[in-house]
């Protein structure tokens, strides 16, 4: 890409909030953030910044600019987010005609560094999510909490930031540009699990089912879930027999015949399992 001379670059920001925490000495806690701002780009605002050791991630909360990143120029809108990490500088700026407003957080740390590599598609670059509301929600939480100086808004913070990665790739994954064959792939799977739940015993029968390998289909569930087939298949077991402990009389054997258990004892150990609690137990302190 061709850098702009310097004399182009105008850092014109209208409004700006921002609450930087101090920075580790030395190897830091698994998540730390050290700066949340929230801008607001004057008309004229155009930059070219680099993170020099930790990985930012920007939210357009509205109006519209544009960003140069790994993949070249991409045009900013409300929704968007873009992320930077280490390396060369990113340039970008404001639609002069609708200048945006944007929210940014900064993270050091193991944590934040194996969180972007799992939940950011590419660094450097700028990108649509499908649940923008829900990410613009922590942005304001985390403005809020660091704004209010409060004795633990740091710690509070990298919660929040940790939820914000998550969704970030969580609304990837939901964006139309997902919609691949191996997305609905997945999709069907999971629909084919909620259908099913009662009767289905192992992930193989949802991946024969698919017309893929189990060995792929945990791949799929790994790449647009955040559980395995055989969590997700078990977690709607074990939730719908804690409701019917909690709500009707049935025994355990009876609920373990409906969830395609063999017998009473595989069940109660798969139950106090996912619940820490045996059946009995459970039932007991529900009523």
């Amino acid at each position: 890409m061709t850098i702009p001379r310097s004399s182009e670059y105008r850092t014109d920001i209208t409004h700006k909030t921002e609450v930087c925490f101090s920075r580790p000495a030395k190897e830091p806690e698994r998540l730390k953030v050290v700066r949340v701002s929230r801008e607001q780009w004057g008309s004229e605002y155009h930059a070219l910044r680099r993170a020099p050791d930790y990985g930012i991630i920007v939210y357009v909360a509205r109006g519209s600019g544009f960003f140069v990143g790994s993949r070249g120029r991409v045009e900013l809108s409300s929704g968007m987010v873009y992320t930077r990490a280490p390396g060369p500088p990113n340039e970008y700026g404001s639609n002069p005609d609708d200048p945006p407003e944007v929210f940014m957080v900064s993270v050091v740390g193991v944590e934040a560094r194996k969180l972007f590599s799992r939940c950011v598609p590419t660094a450097n670059h700028a990108f649509a999510i499908g649940n923008a509301h829900e990410v613009a929600q922590i942005f304001e939480l985390m403005v809020e909490q660091a704004a209010g100086e409060a004795p633990l808004a740091s710690r509070v913070c990298g919660h929040y930031a940790s939820a914000l990665l998550m969704l970030i790739r969580q609304g990837v994954a939901a964006m139309p540009v997902a919609n691949s064959r191996a997305r609905q792939t997945y999709l069907e799977a999971r629909q084919y699990i909620k259908d099913r739940f009662l009767r289905l015993r192992t992930a193989g029968e949802v991946a024969s089912h698919c017309g893929v390998t189990q060995a792929h289909l945990c791949r799929l569930f790994k790449r647009f879930g955040d559980d395995s087939p055989h969590a997700y298949l078990q977690r709607l077991k074990m939730n719908h027999a804690a409701h019917l402990l909690a709500t009707t009389p049935k025994t355990v054997k009876e609920i373990a015949d409906e969830l395609g258990y063999p017998d009473p004892f595989s069940f109660s150990k798969s139950f106090k399992k996912w619940h820490a609690l045996s059946p009995r137990r459970y039932r007991t302190q529900a009523m």
